[in-house]
């Protein structure tokens, strides 16, 4: 799934809502930041905060 054009706030509340809500207890999801190519592994209970500094 691609989010165009989002920014680190945008997308990090989008994965918490998407792990949260749609993917409770799964692993192996990750969000990645195309540009810097850094990647989150997106585990219940990681909030929007906590995403967003993993990838700015």
């Amino acid at each position: 799934m691609s989010l165009e054009p989002a920014d680190a706030e945008a997308a990090a509340e989008f994965a918490e809502w998407f792990v949260r809500v749609v993917l409770p207890g799964s692993s192996g999801l990750h969000l990645i930041e195309p540009a810097s190519m850094r990647t989150v592994e997106l585990t219940p209970g990681l909030s929007a905060d906590e995403i967003r500094q993993r990838i700015s």
